[in-house]
């Protein structure tokens, strides 16, 4: 990083990076600009950044699909400790003040409330892939409960946590339950017309008739 630049800008494009890294299934280039992001803001920014959770939480997504859970828990983890006191302050201080948070602009407070449904999620699967069920699930119904409460009904991310339940409720054998998230997630994914969405949830939904 040079003297002049800015740290702030560069972990974000590192950040960005590391998302098309990802998605590319460039995992080891990826995680590298994870870590460098991440290092950055913690020289630079303080303890509880809203932006060095957010960089944790795409590591730990990085980690998570590359089944390194227990780092992928501690990414989260961490990220969660900054988030979810923050995003509780925000849902308290809406329901005190008739929906003026603090003087937070309405596109942050989104922001951050899908930061934490996103890492929610992601420690949600870390749990599912390790076995551990129980947690898992409260993981999943956390994140459903804060998208639920704060997102539009037909929201993709809310379909997302649906569906994320109902995979950890397939795993428990608890498939009567299984099969209505299912289908509340895809008929938001079907809304949408986001493709994707739907052959994942329609995989989910054969898979259960099956078993």
């Amino acid at each position: 990083m040079g003297d002049d630049e800015d740290p702030g800008a560069r972990a974000a494009a590192l950040h960005e990076r590391a998302i098309v890294l990802r998605e590319a299934g460039s995992f080891f280039d990826a995680e590298l600009a994870c870590c460098e992001a991440v290092a950055i803001l913690e020289a630079f920014e303080d303890a509880q950044s809203p932006d060095l959770a957010n960089a944790l939480v795409e590591h730990g997504r990085l980690l998570d699909s590359l089944d390194r859970l227990d780092e992928a828990g501690l990414a989260t983890d961490r990220a969660l400790a900054i988030l979810r006191p923050i995003v509780d302050s925000l849902v308290d201080s809406l329901s005190d003040t008739d929906g003026d948070s603090q003087g937070v602009d309405l596109d942050v407070q989104e922001e951050l409330i899908r930061l934490t449904v996103q890492a929610e999620m992601t420690r949600a699967s870390t749990f599912r892939a390790a076995g551990d069920l129980a947690r898992a699930e409260a993981g999943c119904r956390r994140a459903i409960a804060l998208a639920e409460a704060r997102l539009s009904p037909d929201d993709l991310l809310i379909s997302a946590t649906l569906n994320g339940l109902g995979v950890v409720h397939k795993f428990q054998g608890r498939y009567a339950e299984a099969e209505p998230l299912y289908r509340r997630a895809l008929a938001i994914a079907e809304g949408a017309g986001h493709e994707g969405d739907v052959a994942t949830i329609l995989h989910n939904l054969g898979g259960l008739a099956h078993a």
